[in-house]
């Protein structure tokens, strides 16, 4: 299975890792049916529409490691940091479609006013 995993190391963004990967997969002349990306759980969405830019048809699967909100915050990973980070990722989910970056997706009301919040809470340092 190793001999399957294909590392992109290159890449300062989420796209440049996306553009990367395909230029990576097509140099070595493989042509999946579906892709894989793994990534943090709340980075998942944010793969998902950027994949989509450039691969709109493919199957994609989405992995992220089954770690719950309090397990997150390590020693150097504190909870500040994680939920800017958080509000940061969300806020590209938001904008980046505009730019072409990312496709759109709907976001429920619920999932807006909580970000509204962690906004007005300080959680914005990184956006």
């Amino acid at each position: 299975i190793l001999e399957k995993i294909i590392i992109e190391n290159q890449a300062t963004n989420t796209g440049e890792n996306m553009s990367f990967s395909l230029k990576i997969l097509k140099a070595n002349k493989f042509y999946p049916k579906s892709i894989m990306l793994v990534q943090k759980n709340f980075m998942g969405r944010r793969a998902y529409a950027t994949f989509r830019v450039y691969e709109p048809k493919k199957k994609v699967i989405i992995c992220c490691p089954d770690i719950s909100f309090n397990e997150y915050p390590t020693g150097h990973i504190d909870e500040t940091l994680m939920l800017n980070t958080m509000v940061a990722d969300f806020e590209r989910i938001l904008r980046y479609p505009e730019l072409g970056y990312q496709i759109k997706q709907e976001v429920p009301k619920s999932v807006m006013t909580a970000y509204e919040c962690l906004t007005l809470g300080g959680y914005s340092q990184q956006i």
